[in-house]
């Protein structure tokens, strides 16, 4: 019964045809369950175009027959850049864009063991890679191998959406070459290729000769797809599966395997070499010794192949066999340079001292010019315990290697043993390791240094090579992220006037990270002091300029510098975009981002301000493409922080139009490819609440917990709001508040709840304290609302004065009113010609102790309901301020 299995219940899902295939009995079922869960074993031959020539003939060109996927496997699908489709002989897989990675999947079966033999074309003359993924798990975790039209292929594994190289790029022996083409890259190109998985083994067998194996036991099962890979060449590539035969039966992938495990695979010899060398390259050393050793028993290795096994000895740690390897060398082909070293270092890690410091001696006369000669002279003579002839050796290392941290450190070592230690070379050594990122042996160097010259300097030596000291240390801090301590030894140094430049501008980096106002100004002082030093170096003329641009200040002097320095530097002419944005300067600033993007077309933050500048030049739309393109690639790649970004940025911009249904979809995709990022959580539930997603808003809300945050606060208000909950939505803006009072946003929409309460004048006090150019048009269309609806303006006859009264104040107390009225009030409404007049305006004609009017002489009355209202707030106010 090979070739048949069991699903799961009674029924069996799968039966077996005249040639071995398993064909499902319910296709829909199984495909709508995502194929089968076990292993397949059967036999699979597809011709594709015996496939097209079949629809064609029985009318089903484009409405595919039932039984079509139990013959062709492979979906016929198009994505964003690719499109999977049968042709007249093969099956096509068109990528449409630059570098990008497709695949069409074979949904039907998950196989182990196999062997795939496959008919392939290269119908492209741009650089590209045909091949296939197999044992595929999910998009995250599956195998892939792939040749490439240049002569060279591949095998990687990708898991949890993590690459690893298993085979990088290794060249075939021989190339192909197409027809009646010498060039490989040639459309037209044709290939076999043969695949055998057995186990945690696998081999791959291309027109007929072996090519390379490898070993990973990673993933044992899973589904194949037809791949293809195009690069930067070409704007398409179009790759052809003509045939394919899928054996996974055990005993036919048993016997495919030790058939090319046997005599077969002596067709690669060269491949073998080949192959080794791709594995030494990635420090696979073990295995580069596998492929040398199974070709030394084929036939005797020549000498390139032998000083690549004495060097994958050598990188394994095996020095025995380097050894071994590298004498047998020497007496069939001579003794080179790189043989004579391999054969020192061996000497020195086998302990075999006396017999190096001989070796070295004996070729001093070929050798002493190396770089390596020296050192590895005196770490002989030091383990001889020959102290001063291992100073000496050191100190002939240093003329060539001046800039070596190890080389000035064994030369301490040795003359410490001589009783000389001098606190200027351990420094030196320090900052060398420093310069080399390595930070522990640049602290221990240093404390070594402090030692010496507390021990021995003179006092004028002393202060200087302390402050050089305290610097170095200072620097080692800073690079730890030690934040605070840096800090502390920064400022000693500024107060010291310590005159480098190096101080001044990590001091100022440290101080522009500080949230303090007067720290971050003492910052840019810094920074411009370090930049006006070193007016050549970009670095320090772009982190100026850059500081300045955050802190709302003009950065031009020290970006034109950095532009000067490094005018193709992509950041530099990001910032310089940026900065021509904030002026008002859609059209240059396009032309910065431009460049920024050439450069680095992979990077998100580039990328969005490219779409800023775009839709400031009114072309929203072509920036929005961008941005789903890119957000797309970075999704495909793995990338999903980057990803996040570019989706974020795109429900910004929808916002922006108040498309919040769209924006809304935009921040969910972010927030899929981040989900504990803060920010994408927020302006989800900002756009969820204005398309009036309250559910989903609330869950997002809620998910962030008891943080106090300001937005947080906000959104709640907003959310309360909209449910009718007004007290507390009242409460949660006034938290927002309570963070940050002059927020216009947190303001205005406290505004609307009151206004919408009908509490105009409190509406209107908070409306008033957003300046005018930032309330926007909700802000002045609030202040209309306010007047037509719940304000009435009086004004006085003679001055203009005018006071915002509430419409319907209510009923009114009679008041008496003793001593002199402000001026400012009203003094009343004349009874005959109806007119106001204020105080001021009406003081001349006081008779009796009561206002008359100026224009006609009728009596001022102030028995109007909301004249009452007025006097009576403002004698409470008065009382308070009394009070």
């Amino acid at each position: 019964m090979d070739g048949f299995t069991r699903g799961a219940g009674d029924k069996k899902p799968y039966r077996l045809n005249r040639r071995g295939r398993i064909l499902p009995r319910n296709l829909k079922q199984l495909e709508l369950s995502g194929g089968s869960s076990e292993e397949a074993r059967e036999i699979w031959e597809a011709d594709f175009a015996g496939i097209y020539r079949d629809r064609l003939k029985k009318g089903f060109l484009f409405f595919k027959p039932r039984r079509d996927p139990l013959v062709m496997r492979f979906k016929e699908e198009a994505g964003a850049g690719y499109q999977c489709a049968l042709g007249r002989d093969a099956l096509e897989l068109t990528l449409n864009k630059k570098n990008i990675f497709a695949w069409a999947d074979d949904p039907w079966f998950r196989y182990g063991d196999f062997v795939l033999d496959a008919d392939c074309t290269f119908r492209t003359p741009g650089y590209a890679a045909l091949g296939f993924s197999f044992r595929r798990i999910n998009e995250g975790n599956y195998y892939y191998f792939l040749i490439s039209n240049r002569g060279f292929f591949r095998f990687d594994q990708v898991f949890n959406n993590n690459p690893r190289i298993i085979i990088p790029w290794t060249p075939l022996d021989p190339p192909p070459a197409g027809p009646n083409r010498e060039d490989s890259g040639a459309p037209g190109l044709d290939l076999t290729l043969r695949i055998i998985a057995y186990g945690g083994r696998f081999i791959f067998i291309i027109n007929g000769r072996w090519a390379g194996e490898a070993e990973d036991e990673t993933a044992p099962l899973g589904f194949l797809a037809w791949a293809a890979q195009n690069y930067d060449e070409a704007d398409e590539a179009r790759l052809a599966l003509r045939r394919l035969r899928v054996e996974s039966r055990p005993l036919g992938v048993q016997g495919a395997y030790e058939e090319w495990t046997g005599s077969a695979a002596s067709s690669g010899e060269r491949a073998r070499f080949n192959l080794a060398g791709s594995f030494y390259l990635i420090g696979a050393h073990t295995a580069a010794i596998i492929q040398l050793k199974k070709l030394s028993r084929l036939r005797r290795l020549s000498a390139e192949e032998r000083l690549l096994l004495a060097r994958a000895f050598l990188g394994a740690g095996l020095f025995r066999e380097a050894l071994g390897c590298v004498r047998r060398y020497r007496e069939e082909f001579g003794a080179p340079v790189e043989i004579l070293q391999i054969e020192g270092i061996c000497l020195y890690e086998l302990n075999r001292f006396l017999e190096l410091r001989d070796f070295l001696i004996h070729n001093a006369e070929e050798l002493s010019a190396q770089e390596w000669y020296h050192p590895l002279l005196g770490n002989g003579e030091y383990a001889l315990g020959n102290y001063q002839r291992a100073a000496q050796a050191y100190q002939r290392a240093l003329e060539i290697l001046p800039d070596s941290p190890l080389v000035k450190e064994n030369l301490l070592k040795a003359r410490e043993k001589l009783g000389q230690t001098e606190g200027g070379f351990f420094l030196e050594t320090a900052r060398l390791y420093f310069l080399a990122q390595d930070t522990e042996k640049a602290r221990q160097n240093l404390s070594q240094a402090r030692e010496a010259i507390a021990a021995e300097a003179s006092p004028p030596d002393r202060e200087e090579l302390t402050l050089k000291a305290d610097i170095l240390e200072g620097k080692i801090a800073f690079q730890e992220e030690r934040w605070t301590e840096a800090g502390e030894i920064f400022k000693s140094l500024a107060d010291r006037d310590a005159g480098d430049s190096s101080v001044y501008f990590l001091y100022g980096l440290l101080q522009n990270r500080s949230g303090r106002p007067s720290q971050r100004e003492e910052g840019m002082e810094n920074l411009k002091r370090a930049a006006d030093m070193e007016t050549g170096e970009f670095i320090y003329q772009f982190k100026t300029a850059e500081a300045l641009f955050l802190g709302g200040l003009d950065p031009e002097p020290y970006l034109s510098r950095a532009l000067a320095i490094e005018k193709g530097d992509p950041w530099a002419n990001n910032l310089a975009g940026l900065a021509a944005l904030e002026r008002g300067r859609s059209g240059e600033a396009l032309d910065y981002l431009s460049l920024a993007l050439d450069r680095e077309p992979d990077s998100p933050q580039i990328v969005i301000n490219y779409s800023c500048a775009l839709k400031e030049e009114g072309r929203e739309q072509e920036g929005r493409e961008l941005l789903l393109e890119k957000a797309l690639g970075e999704t495909r790649e793995g990338e999903l922080k980057n990803a996040g970004m570019l989706y974020n940025q795109l429900g910004f911009l929808c916002s922006a139009n108040e498309e919040f249904e769209e924006s809304s979809r935009f921040y969910e995709k972010a927030l899929a490819c981040d989900p504990s990022n803060r920010t994408y959580r927020l302006n989800a539930a900002g756009a969820l609440i204005e398309a009036d997603h309250i559910h989903r808003a609330e869950e997002l809300l809620l998910s962030l917990g008891e943080a106090e945050d300001p937005e947080v606060y906000n959104l709640m208000g907003n959310l309360a709001r909209i449910k009718g909950e007004f007290y507390r939505a009242e409460e949660a803006y006034k938290g927002a508040l309570a963070f940050e009072p002059e927020n216009p946003l947190f303001l205005l929409n406290l505004a609307c709840l009151y206004a919408l309460k009908q509490q105009y004048p409190q509406a209107r006090a908070l409306v008033e304290k957003i300046p005018p150019a930032l309330r926007g048009r909700r802000g002045q269309a609030l202040l209309d609302r306010i007047d037509g609806a719940g304000e009435i303006v009086r004004r006085c006859g003679a001055c203009e004065r005018q006071w915002r009264l509430p419409r319907n104040p209510g009923a009114q107390l009679p008041l008496k009113l003793r001593g002199e009225i402000p001026g400012d009030l009203p003094a009343g409404r004349c009874g005959e010609c109806g007119e106001i007049f204020c105080v001021d305006c009406a003081r001349p004609y006081i008779r009796e102790g009561h206002f008359f009017c100026p224009a006609c002489g009728g009596p001022l009355k102030l028995d109007e309901p909301d004249f009452l209202f007025l006097y009576r707030r403002r004698l409470d106010l008065d009382e308070k301020a009394e009070d």
